[in-house]
């Protein structure tokens, strides 16, 4: 039911995905991996070239799962939706989820609407128990509706250490960053440079 995605990662506990070149794959939600419902995933080492994702995550999608990423590429991806390279939701308000991203880049994505880059939301209203923490991640060249490089909305905890901004674009406003909705966050040694909106 998700098109032709490469991998599907659903209702599992641990698993592991290092050292994998994702290519032209198509999916209505994660583009190249689509993971639901599961309690740790690691990626390491991945590439996500040139994927397409019908609805969000171009590349990569999770929803109500545990992220960690290390030295993971993410370029020319496409997203009908949000998340042009990565998407990421907690949507169940009894469960905890969080993303820890390190040695990450993002450039060239593209995204129909918001976080060409990467988009992270928690649209429930009970609780903060979702934790986003990012260390030197950049986010390059990416093109979308507003918020494009990285959107994060909805309560949770933001944590950016060495995150740089360069030579996105946004049709409408915030072309680097767009926070909202209850997110609090904080962030050290980070860079903005030629971030341009319309």
């Amino acid at each position: 039911d998700n098109d032709t995605t490469a991998l599907a990662i659903h209702f599992s506990g641990h698993v592991g995905v290092w050292g994998f070149t994702f290519v032209n794959s198509v999916g209505y939600s994660g583009g190249a991996i689509d993971v639901l419902n599961t309690e740790h995933v690691q990626l390491f080492n991945n590439r996500f070239y040139e994927n397409h994702a019908l609805w969000y995550g171009g590349a990569v999608a999770t929803v109500n799962s545990g992220l960690d990423m290390h030295d993971c590429h993410f370029s020319d991806n496409i997203s009908e939706g949000d998340g042009g390279g990565l998407f990421i939701m907690q949507q169940d308000s009894l469960s905890y989820s969080y993303a820890n991203i390190y040695n990450t880049n993002f450039e060239n994505n593209i995204a129909a609407d918001e976080g060409a880059g990467m988009f992270v939301v928690n649209p429930s209203d009970d609780g903060w128990n979702l934790d986003l923490n990012l260390d030197n991640v950049g986010f390059y060249n990416n093109s979308g509706a507003r918020n494009t490089g990285l959107r994060a909305n909805g309560p949770m905890y933001l944590g950016m250490y060495r995150v740089n901004f360069m030579n996105n674009h946004a049709e409408n406003y915030a072309a680097g960053m767009g926070l909202g909705n209850g997110v609090q966050a904080w962030s050290d040694y980070g860079s903005f440079i030629n971030n341009t909106a319309n």
